[in-house]
Parts: structure tokens; sequence; C-alpha cells
């Protein structure tokens, strides 16, 4: 929560952000985020107008994932810059009221987007998955195992020279 009360009385022009935003496990329980660091917020809030305010932050983190494949979890960096003009009649998730702005749950908003649909570890394909009567095949095995349906023509000919 931001106090820009001095910009309201204009005893600042420019108040200066640096927060750190923690979200709870209650937060990201209905997502696929396993877990996720602290955010680290930086940036400005100023007024442009005799309502409007100037938005500009920089927010970044870690968030813990499952692996696509093996479901083991993954690290990923987030880093989102965020610019907005705030007014009077905000529609968006920026709360605010006379004195304060609340940056939780548009930062929130903003998390959700940077999931990836798909992260995948760095061992994932470092293992055989394979089974009874089934195996994952890689592009590289595909290549490896490629039929010409056309080597068995080839031979016949090779064979009548």
């Amino acid at each position: 929560m931001i106090d820009i009360s001095p910009i309201n009385l204009n005893l600042k022009k420019e108040i200066i952000i640096n927060e750190n935003i923690k979200y709870d496990e209650n937060d990201y329980k209905n997502t696929d985020i396993i877990d996720i660091s602290n955010i680290v917020v930086t940036g400005s809030v100023k007024r442009i107008d005799n309502n409007d305010l100037d938005l500009n932050i920089n927010a970044k983190g870690v968030m813990t994932l499952p692996c696509s494949i093996t479901l083991k979890p993954v690290k990923h960096q987030i880093s989102i810059q965020l610019h907005e003009i705030i007014d009077e009649k905000d529609e968006n998730n920026l709360k605010k009221d006379q004195n304060t702005l609340e940056l939780k749950p548009y930062l929130w908003e903003n998390i959700v987007v940077e999931i990836p649909l798909r992260i995948i570890s760095d061992d994932a394909y470092k293992k055989e998955y394979k089974g009874n009567g089934w195996q994952l095949i890689t592009d590289e095995t595909k290549k490896e195992n490629k039929n010409n349906p056309f080597e068995a023509l080839e031979q016949l000919l090779d064979d009548k020279e």
C-alpha cells in the first residue's frame, strides 16, 4: 500500500516506490504456481493532472512452477514493467482511495499473465521415458528410426547391379 497523501497535499511531486510484496499461499492456490518469492517493486508515482496519477513500476521475483514433463519444481524469473495512468474513475484493480494506492491486486493480475503455458526443467529430456509397450519419442529418436519406404526398392536395384 502506497501513501499518496504527500502528492495530494502538494508536498511532493513524486513518490519513489521501493517495496516488497508477499503473496500468501491462499493467493495462488487455484493456479499452477507452487511458490512465489517476495516481489520487489521499484518505481515512482507522480501527479500529472489535478486528479490523475502516473504510475511507473518495475516488479521482479521468482515463481516456482511444475515441469510439464516431470512435474518437478522449476524456478521461473518474473520481470514486469508497468506504466499506468490512474484517474478518479479508475476501473482497473488499482484500489485508490483518498490517500493510498493498493498495488497488490493489480500486480497479481500481471503476474498471472506471466505464467508460461509450458515450462520444462533442464533434466527433463536426460532420462529415457519408456514402459511396457511404450516409449517417449523425441525429435532425435524420430531421425534415428526414420523408415524410408523406398529402402526395399533401393536394395532390389543394388542387387540387380
